[in-house]
């Protein structure tokens, strides 16, 4: 078994990004031929209109969609006693359903069709500005006479968006229970007559027997995992089945709690239970989220059956939190430390209520509930602090330690430990990346589409879950996972104590495979935190590198997210500075703009920002030159003491 670590692709959109650690995430949309999918940014609003181009809209120039084709289904199929008008038209129908399949399959054949241009009018747009410029001329039609709406993203000032993620090639007897998953899901579906043009053959696929697959040389042990309903175990037709499967929440159960050293976690999302919300859900949106509030498409997601406001239940992050606390309240410690990387926000725009919606409740998670991952580490350290300030022998500590506990979140004793107590445990990033565009500089966040934890270099689990109740508990979204222990391996000071620990081989080079890329050419000042990644030192080192690229990403840009809306100096209290007021949703809100209308203009997502960048945004290459590789660190106190789950149904974002 080998990983390909080099390449980040999305199977359903093809998607990639080259970058090894040293060539860096490229920005530039228009670079090495990129078309489609890899020009993409669903962040920012794009401004290159097709019209412009001079060029008739086809699918040549819009990208293809198969959801816009005009099919009829179920095909019509000839009869004697069909009138002949009834007739007439459903031959018409065959033969535009043969065009369409036609169309497919050149989209298919052809990967830069794959993307179509944003058809989205800014909302933010003042439309009484220029209307009596060109009056009598409809701007919204070309020179070939075609009336369209879309935009390309313009490749002159506009970045697009990297793409962090992970791929692993396996070899083996495991190879044999892929296949079985692929035919078991392949047969469940029911065999269908061949109705339309766009319907092909479905032929019964027979799965092996046994593990017929040969040994792969190097001796790694792979376990396959499944997230898979109950319901679909039973339309695979094996066996009767009186249970969904969860393979891969168990497993991630069963190495937080077996965790020695370290665990690394790499997510594109992290919905956890997370206790009592820190601002109830009736509370009054913020001013931005209000203004969000009553988009169609969001209301509309209430009438999806299930309940659509029912709070996350997988313990995830409890978990993390209990593990770490047991590492605070133990008598003789050893390090241990978490890092979890996740994108910034989820991939979309910060106007759209799903996006909206889940940085809610990740922040919740992660921060600001009663039992988030940093709260739980906050109440384990007032907890030990009120046990050695009142004297409690050890020998009392475990009968103790849980009525504490639940005093401390009652009463959020815990907000007497400030958050960089957790920096010791728990360092929280995300990714960024910034080059010149048409000679200005612009940033993106690297979006973090990998599901991956590595835990004390000897155990990975890699797939396609990500860190949310539709992925982990089992009875909804199917996911495959496999988990990896090399049998080669050795022995090594993971924490700088002198001690030597087991290591396994594959998990400890793509660990340093991994911070070789996102530390990119920095990777050579961190030469101990590579061979130690246990060492706190090592990731105290982390944390500055992370908080001096973030403080200079905030002072060039300020429309990305942020701690506070004012500028802070880089120094301790980056993250815990009770005199600053903490950023909005829209962090250019409240800054230097009152209304969220007004405000809008100035983020990504709308045309307005772009028509002005350019320059607004000179002359701030300099300073951004100082930062070094990719990472940030994750902004606390971003959207702190807002609610903004607007009205969406939360099964369809947790």
């Amino acid at each position: 078994m080998r990983t390909s670590r080099s390449w980040g692709v999305d199977l359903a959109y093809g998607r990639y990004d080259e970058n090894t650690g040293q060539e860096g995430y490229s920005l530039v949309a228009d670079a090495e031929g990129r078309k489609g999918m890899n020009r993409y940014n669903s962040c920012v609003y794009h401004t290159e209109s097709v019209l412009e181009l001079g060029t008739l809209v086809t699918t040549d120039t819009i990208g293809y969609d198969p959801m816009d084709e005009l099919v009829h289904s179920p095909y019509p199929p000839k009869r004697e006693d069909r009138p002949w008008e009834e007739e007439q038209k459903a031959e018409q129908n065959r033969k535009q359903e043969h065009e369409a399949a036609k169309r497919i399959a050149l989209a298919v054949l052809k990967p830069q069709y794959y993307q179509r241009p944003d058809a989205e009018e800014d909302k933010y747009k003042d439309k009484d500005k220029d209307k009596d410029k060109n009056k009598n001329k409809d701007k919204s039609v070309n020179d070939h006479g075609y009336k369209s709406p879309y935009h390309w993203l313009n490749a002159s000032v506009q970045p697009r968006m990297p793409w962090q993620d992970y791929q692993v090639r396996l070899c083996g007897p495991v190879v044999d229970d892929l296949i079985r998953n692929f035919v078991r899901r392949w047969n469940s579906y029911q065999l269908e007559d061949h109705d339309t043009e766009l319907q092909t053959s479905k032929p019964y696929l027979v799965a092996p027997e046994g593990y017929p697959s040969a040994q792969c040389a190097n001796g790694c042990q792979v376990q396959m995992l499944r997230s898979a309903s109950l319901k679909m175990r039973n339309a695979e037709g094996i066996g009767e089945p009186k249970m969904k499967q969860d393979d891969i929440y168990r497993s991630v159960h069963q190495l937080i709690s077996k965790a020695e050293h370290y665990i690394y976690i790499e997510n594109q999302f992290f919905i956890s239970a997370f206790g009592k919300p820190s601002i109830p859900d009736s509370a009054p949106l913020s001013e931005v989220a209000g203004s969000l509030s009553g988009q169609i498409a969001a209301v509309a997601t209430k009438a999806v059956p299930g309940n659509s406001n029912a709070e996350p239940e997988n313990e995830i992050a409890e978990w993390l939190g209990e593990r770490i606390s047991q590492t605070i309240y133990a008598k003789n410690t050893q390090p241990f430390h978490v890092c979890i990387v996740l994108p910034v926000h989820p991939e979309g725009k910060l106007d759209e209520a799903s996006i909206v919606a889940q940085i809610h409740q990740t922040r919740q998670t992660l921060v600001s509930g009663s039992r988030s991952l940093l709260n739980r580490v906050r109440q384990a350290l007032w907890v030990k602090g009120w046990l050695e300030k009142n004297n409690i022998s050890r020998a009392k500590w475990c009968s103790e330690i849980p009525t504490k506990e639940t005093e401390c979140e009652k009463n959020r004793w815990y907000e007497e430990i400030s958050y960089e107590a957790c920096a010791k445990y728990v360092t929280l990033l995300n990714l960024r990346a910034w080059s010149e565009v048409g000679g200005v500089p612009v940033t993106e966040q690297i979006y973090v589409h990998s599901k991956l934890m590595i835990v004390d270099d000897r155990y990975v689990l890699v797939g396609s879950a990500n860190i949310n109740e539709r992925s982990q508990l089992g009875d909804r979204d199917s996911e495959l996972a496999v988990m990896i222990a090399d049998t080669e391996g050795g022995y090594q000071d993971i924490d700088g104590s002198g001690e030597l620990t087991p290591y396994r081989k594959f998990a400890c080079d793509l660990r340093k495979s991994v911070w070789a890329k996102l530390l990119g050419h920095a990777a050579g000042d961190f030469p101990e935190f590579l061979a130690m990644p246990a060492k706190p030192e090592g990731w105290q080192k982390i944390r500055e590198l992370a908080m001096k690229n973030a403080g200079i990403y905030e002072d060039a840009f300020d429309f990305i997210p942020r701690n506070y809306l004012n500028k802070v100096d880089i120094n301790d209290q980056y993250e815990d500075n009770a005199e600053e007021d903490p950023s909005s949703l829209w962090p250019v809100f409240k800054s230097n703009k009152f209304d969220p209308k007004e405000a809008a203009k100035e983020m990504p997502f709308s045309a307005n920002f772009w028509e002005t960048y350019k320059e607004k945004s000179k002359n701030k290459s300099d300073k951004l030159k100082e930062i070094k590789g990719y990472i940030t660190l994750l902004p606390i106190h971003w959207t702190e003491d807002e609610n903004n789950l607007v009205d969406y149904h939360v099964e369809l974002i947790d």
